[in-house]
C-alpha cells in the first residue's frame, strides 16, 4: 500500500475491510512513522553511553546492552 503497488480499495477488498478504514491506517502510519526514528536516535544514544562510561564490549546486541544496563543508568540519571 505505501508503495502503491495496489489501491486502497484493492487492499481493502482482499482483506475484506473497509476502504476508509484503511486509508485511515495509512494516513495514521504516514504521520506516526518518524517516531521510529526519534527511538531509533534515543537508543543508538544510550547504547553509546552504556559503551563509553562502562567500557563494554560492542559484541553484545543492542536488546543484550539495554537490558542488562537499564536499571542503573536510570538510577544513575536520577541522581
Amino acid at each position: 500500500m505505501l508503495r502503491e503497488e495496489q489501491t486502497i480499495n484493492e487492499i481493502a477488498a482482499k482483506y475484506e475491510l473497509s476502504p476508509v478504514m484503511v486509508s485511515r491506517w495509512k494516513a495514521e502510519f504516514l504521520e506516526r512513522s518518524s517516531m521510529v526514528f526519534e527511538i531509533h536516535k534515543f537508543f543508538t544514544a544510550k547504547i553509546e553511553y552504556i559503551t563509553k562510561k562502562f567500557n563494554v564490549n560492542k559484541t553484545f546486541s543492542t536488546f543484550e546492552l539495554l537490558i542488562e544496563f537499564n536499571l542503573y543508568t536510570v538510577d544513575e540519571q536520577n541522581h
